[in-house]
């Protein structure tokens, strides 16, 4: 009886943790252990103390029942027995246990209640208030176990807090129990059946989902097997759920499931494949594994997954491995179940893509809705690239709606460097989708590496994708501009394309280049990548550019062309008619041209163009840096540029090229007119023959025209030039002018250049003329010059040299002797300079900035102004070093003196030192002066601010200018010296001093003076400053010498002329007389002073007549002695000799008129020297008018006349008419 009732309440536990508790696993967990202790061995009982009661109650203390299955103990057992169990009648017995624990030791439970024979065991009823199943993996709490047999059905029923089940256990039928689970976050309930002949289990589970099942329970020793395990949802057949496979429960050791099997779902047309091992790790949480797969699309799906019972949450970690249509996925899934659905929220990790031939990378996150077998899903996949064949979007963010039957996606991306947006669906395999598209690179979008088009556009497309058929693309371009071997053709680009598998149409193709446009459709072949392309081009008022070498082609035309691009190959024919065109700095007009162009070849069929004033026509083919084999023709054609700077009219030229790129053998034949070199003209006309053979300039390289005169290179070889000209500033002062004749022959066998010119003219400014020869050479870029010979026949200049000059850097290197005997005028000083002497000059460095060095001799030289000679040189001798002049050694004179000079003149200035000395002349006054001088002048400054400055010693200086005529002053002299400096043109400040024996001399004054003058020009005037002090002097007053004593002052107020400062103290009758005179040199006052005091007459008559009071009775007065006297002073005659010169020199008759009052007479004259005369008039009209007449003119001093009547009277006059 006892074995029966543990059977049973085995079988309850097992029912109750299996069918009813589901996701609770402790009960499951439970009664596997109570089954591991079921046996149907040995029982072996055991307890402590038996007490009776009447009727019939037993207690039983401290009860032990185990055997090979199972224990079972209780501290205390209450039985009532009935007493028909003794008397055959109602054979129950009632059993009342407090507290229980039970332990099991096998699984073996469903047998056992096979075997249990229900005929032998009575009626029973077990009631356990409170039973403990212990368990080392988990912890259940205890709960209450009513047990009844009545005949062959044993009823149960457990009242746990969470679990409420109550059933029968029908002999050798089935198992039949109700459950109900009182969770509050998931209750359920259900039915269960087992069946005891099939061990079939079957029942339902009703919550907000309702489900059935069935499966074949087998019993295994470490647990159960659940075959042909089959669930699904209670519902209507389009959203069911079913599941269908077998499950693995295992109860050794810790606790855990396995499932696997297929699900289907009303909604999904494919089956996925489950396999789920789950196992309790305590009992808060269930962790496990899942695989799930499917096969179209092909899902398979490997992660770890967590759940969580308390809040019905779970979390799956996929796994390496899992795919969603053969896309690698990794990321995670979190869930929960709640309100009758599971949501999901999903991250992936970065995941490769793939679908059909779309490929890609990026990461998924969304959320999804599962309930009552709907499902929605929702999300965002932002990817680094998504790829179609060769469509490449990169930088995705889409969002997008899966229900599992289509997909709603909108998308932002970058296709082709250009962004772009996507709007479409995802149906049955069918995918449609517009979007746009905004400046995405057109080389890109074509796929041809080869071709040289590049650029961008912006538009509209359509994408259609159905089943395994080709991508269908429509696309409109609204904007684009296009770029052609990186040069600008056109933009404002529009177009309609269609793309429909392997084939490509372009209609309504309009490019606008400024004011020009093109036209033109366009048909493609493609796979993966376009392959061909074919298409015919309109062209109107369009701009072309054409990079050739270093710069680019130009021009604005109209014409027709074709265009193929065919396997990585393009081809371009054109008929095209230009009015202009331009390349670099060269233009032309009437441009035609028919041909082809490639990448590899350029056919010309026909090129004509006016091409700098000039004709060009061209014929053959080039083959880029590969061959070329053209002819052509120029006439009329302005010079090409070249590193030479060579320009002219060329009449007619004929070219000829033929050969590997590397190895051309041309032709050039041309003759012309107006050549000119570097701006200047070089000759009037010339003509070029020259044959060859050299390779044509590479990729990137710029070659002139004079790499083709490179005798190297050259087989045959002639140049004439006719009429050279050419001009040069030498340092921006002097211009040089040549002309002549040249001819360049080519010495083939030694690859050079033989130059000769036999008519060379050279002009330097309006001064210098040169005739003369040159013969040289050319090579490598360089003349040479082996012989220069020029002579400069009227100013007998005489040049030899030879040197070097490079075309291209323009550096010159040369020597040069020269002898000469010329002169050299220097007009803007109103100077000519005469040299004679021998050069000798190296020059280096370029015709910009020449270097000089050598020396100059001068034999002999002077400077003249005016025609009168300022400077003589002699023996002068110098170096030159760049722009520098160094003076060694020189002797000459100037202004009268003799100077030794030593020093530099440079272009930052002059630096001279002169040693002078001279006699006799000082200044250029030679007739007036006589002495001698020493002295050092320096002459230093820039050429326009030259300063002279210098210290003079005069000794033993005399200035007489008793010999002037009487035309001329003694300020003469000064104004002459102030002349001379004026015309000096550079600043000079000169200190003049003297010694004690300066004298000077006037026709009345003798003075001998000390002191320092200060002559300076400054802003073209003289200036003179200084005194002298007399220390020796006298006054000649006619008739007697006066010692005086004084200075002179020169100063700023008086310019040139000396003032007088003298004064003088004599003697006469015992009256003191004194004599001053102040003022200019020839305008001095001269004041008479007396003591005692008498007036100015009576000072005149004491001292031309002796008597103070003579001036008032004159007409008696002996005045003979007097006057003869006063004659004998003023003509320098001494003692009688008056008398031996008085004979007549003329005769004149007299003869009557209206002014002398009818007087007839003649008249006999005697000149006296040049400022007197005498003359005796003799009346012949009989009157007594004779007289004697004597004059004597002092001009500016003074003059005397009298008259001696022969009736004895006579009359004088003493006229005071200038100063002494």
């Amino acid at each position: 009886m006892k074995r029966f009732i543990v059977a049973i309440t085995i079988l309850v536990f097992f029912l109750v943790g299996i069918f009813f508790f589901g996701f609770q696993r402790l009960a499951s967990i439970t009664l596997d252990r109570l089954l591991n202790s079921f046996n149907t061995g040995p029982i072996q009982l055991s307890y402590q103390q038996v007490s009776f009661s009447f009727p019939l109650n037993i207690k039983i203390l401290e009860v032990s029942l185990q055997n090979n299955d199972f224990s079972f103990h209780a501290p205390q057992v209450n039985l009532s027995l009935n007493w028909g169990l003794f008397f055959g009648k109602e054979k129950s017995i009632a059993a009342t246990i407090p507290k229980a624990v039970i332990s099991s030791h096998s699984n073996n439970f469903i047998q056992s209640i096979k075997d249990f024979q229900f005929h032998v065991v009575p009626d029973f009823e077990i009631d356990i208030k409170s039973l403990s199943v212990p368990s080392d993996t988990y912890t259940l709490d205890a709960f209450p176990l009513f047990l009844q047999k009545k005949d062959k059905k044993i009823s149960f029923r457990i009242n746990h807090p969470e679990l409420s089940m109550n059933g029968d256990i029908i002999s050798e039928k089935e198992i039949q129990a109700e459950y109900k689970v009182f969770n509050k976050n998931y209750p359920l309930q259900g039915q269960l059946i087992f069946s005891l002949n099939d061990d079939t289990l079957k029942g339902t589970i009703e919550s907000e989902m309702d489900f059935s099942f069935s499966a074949l329970f087998i019993q295994k020793e470490d647990g159960v097997e659940l075959q042909d395990f089959s669930i699904q949802n209670i519902t209507d057949e389009k959203n069911s759920i079913k599941f269908f496979g077998n499950s693995r429960l295992f109860l050794k050791d810790q606790p855990k499931i396995q499932i696997n099997g297929q699900i289907k779902s009303g909604i999904i047309e494919n089956a996925y494949d489950l396999n789920l091992d789950l196992q309790l790790e305590d009992a808060s949480e269930i962790v496990g594994s899942l695989n799930l797969k499917t096969g179209e699309p092909k899902i398979d799906i490997i992660s770890s997954i967590v759940f969580l019972p308390e809040s019905s949450s779970f979390s799956l970690q996929l796994l390496p491995g899992s795919i969603i249509d053969e896309n690698p996925i990794q990321g995670e899934i979190k869930g929960k179940y709640s309100n009758q659905q599971i949501n999901v929220k999903f991250v992936s990790q970065p995941m490769e893509i793939q679908y059909d031939e779309i490929t890609g990378k990026g990461i998924i996150n969304g959320n999804a809705t599962f309930s009552s077998g709907s499902f929605k899903a929702e999300g965002q996949l932002n990817s680094e690239w998504i790829q179609y064949q060769k469509y490449r979007i990169e930088n995705i963010q889409m969002q997008f709606q899966y229900d599992l039957e289509k997909i709603l996606f909108q998308a932002v991306g970058y296709l082709f460097d250009g962004k772009v947006t996507l709007d479409g669906t995802y149906f049955k395999k069918q995918l449609q989708a517009t979007g746009s598209f905004e400046k995405s690179k057109i080389d890109q979008f074509i796929g041809g590496d080869d071709l040289p088009l590049t650029g961008s556009i912006s538009g509209k497309f359509e994408v259609q994708k159905a089943n395994s058929d080709p991508l269908a693309f429509s696309l409109t371009v609204t904007n684009g501009t296009l770029f052609w071997n990186n040069t600008f053709i056109g933009d404002q680009l529009t177009a309609h394309l269609n793309y429909l598998g392997e084939k490509m149409i372009i209609t309504d193709l309009l490019l606008r280049n400024h004011e020009g446009v093109i036209e033109g459709e366009i048909e493609g072949e493609t796979e993966k990548e376009i392959k061909n392309i074919k298409g015919n081009l309109r062209f109107k008022d369009y701009a072309i550019s054409f990079p050739i070498a270093e710069s680019t082609f130009k021009m604005i035309g109209k014409g027709v062309g074709s265009f193929l691009y065919s396997e990585g190959r393009w081809e371009i024919a054109a008929d095209f008619v230009a009015p202009t065109w331009s390349y670099d700095e060269w233009s032309g007009t009437d441009f035609k041209f028919q041909g082809e162009i490639s990448p590899e070849t350029i056919l010309i069929e026909k090129c004509e163009t006016q091409l700098l004033g000039g004709d060009l026509s061209l014929v053959g083919e080039i083959m880029p840096y590969k061959e070329i084999n053209l002819n052509g023709t120029i006439r009329h054609l302005e010079f090409p540029d070249n590193d030479y700077d060579f320009q002219g009219k060329i009449q007619e030229i004929l070219l000829a090229a033929q050969g590997s790129w590397d190895d051309v053998l041309f032709g050039i034949t041309a003759r012309g007119e107006g050549l000119t070199y570097q701006g200047q003209p070089l000759g009037t006309t010339f003509q070029i023959v020259i044959e060859g053979e050299s390779a044509l300039p590479k990729k990137n390289e710029k070659i002139g025209f004079e790499r083709y005169l490179n005798p190297e290179i050259l087989k045959k070889g002639n140049i004439q030039i006719q009429g050279i000209h050419f001009e040069q500033d030498i340092d921006d002062v002097y211009k040089v002018i040549g002309q002549g004749d040249l001819e360049a022959q080519l010495d083939v066998s030694n690859k050079i250049w033989i130059l000769e010119s036999q008519n060379l003219n050279l002009q330097v400014e309006d001064f210098l003329s040169f005739s003369g020869s040159v013969l040289g050479s050319f090579k490598n870029d360089q003349i040479d010059i082996q012989q220069l010979h020029l002579k400069e026949n009227a100013r007998n200049i005489d040049l030899l040299g030879s040197g070097t000059y490079n075309v291209k850097d323009k550096t010159i290197q040369g020597q040069f002797t020269g002898q000469y005997d010329t002169n050299l005028p220097l007009p803007d000083y109103g100077l000519d300079v005469y040299l004679a002497g021998n050069a000798e000059l190296n020059l280096s460095g370029t015709t910009d900035k020449p270097e000089y060095n050598g020396w100059i001799q001068v034999n002999q030289g002077k400077v003249v102004q005016q025609e009168k000679e300022l400077i003589q040189l002699e023996d002068v001798f110098s170096t030159i070093n760049g722009k520098e002049l160094t003076i060694s050694r020189g002797h000459g004179q100037w202004f009268g003196f003799d100077f030794h000079t030593e020093g530099t003149i440079a272009e930052a200035g002059v630096n001279l030192n002169f040693d002078i000395s001279g006699e006799n002349g000082l200044l250029g006054q030679f007739d007036y002066f006589q002495g001698a001088w020493q002295g050092k002048i320096t002459l230093q400054g820039e050429f326009s601010d030259l300063r002279a400055e210098g210290e003079i010693q005069v000794n033993d200086g005399f200035i007489d200018t008793t010999h002037l005529d009487k035309n001329q002053s003694s300020s003469t002299i000064f104004q002459n010296l102030d002349d001379s400096f004026l015309n000096i043109p550079i600043k000079l400040k000169l200190v003049l001093k003297t010694d004690d024996n300066f004298r000077v001399k006037t026709r009345f004054i003798d003075l001998k003076l000390k002191g320092g003058l200060t002559l300076e020009n400054l802003q073209d005037s003289m200036e003179i400053k200084g005194r002298l002090d007399v220390t020796e002097g006298s006054y000649d007053l006619v008739v007697r010498t006066i010692p005086i004593q004084g200075y002179v002052l020169f100063g700023d107020y008086f310019g040139f002329i000396p003032q007088l400062h003298l004064e003088g103290r004599f003697e006469v009758n015992r009256y003191d007389i004194i004599l001053k005179a102040d003022g200019p040199l020839d305008d001095y006052e001269v004041k008479f002073q007396s003591e005692p005091p008498l007036i100015q007459e009576e000072i005149l008559s004491l001292l031309f007549v002796g008597d103070k009071d003579a001036y008032q009775s004159l007409d008696t007065l002996d005045l003979e002695p007097h006057l003869l006297s006063a004659l004998r002073f003023l003509l320098g005659v001494k003692g009688t000799g008056l008398k031996n010169v008085l004979f007549f020199d003329s005769v004149e008759l007299v003869a009557p008129n209206q002014e002398n009052e009818g007087f007839f007479g003649i008249e006999l004259t005697k000149e006296l020297g040049e400022i007197a005369s005498i003359s005796y008039t003799h009346d012949l009209s009989g009157g007594d008018n004779s007289t004697w007449n004597f004059e004597l003119d002092l001009s500016r001093e003074w003059s005397f006349k009298s008259e001696f009547g022969t009736d004895g009277d006579y009359g004088w006059e003493l006229e005071f008419t200038t100063r002494f």
